[in-house]
């Protein structure tokens, strides 16, 4: 699958979005809970994204697992 150069900035959009809102949660859970967890939930997020990414190839799901 192509992207146009609107829908790739697009996908970089959506992912820096994501980072910078999930960036409060991700320390809060660090910080109550442990570092550890944290990282384990930030893993399993990475490799979800991974896999949607693989499965399917249209735009929506690629902006999708941009933000997971």
């Amino acid at each position: 699958m192509e992207l146009d150069p609107l829908q790739m900035v697009l996908v970089g959009t959506a992912l820096e979005s994501s980072i910078f809102l999930f960036e409060i949660p991700t320390g809060v859970v660090a910080d109550t809970i442990s570092r550890r967890t944290s990282i384990i939930i930030g893993v399993f997020l990475i490799g979800s994204g991974f896999v949607v990414q693989a499965s399917f190839q249209s735009f929506v799901f690629i902006l999708i697992a941009q933000v997971i």
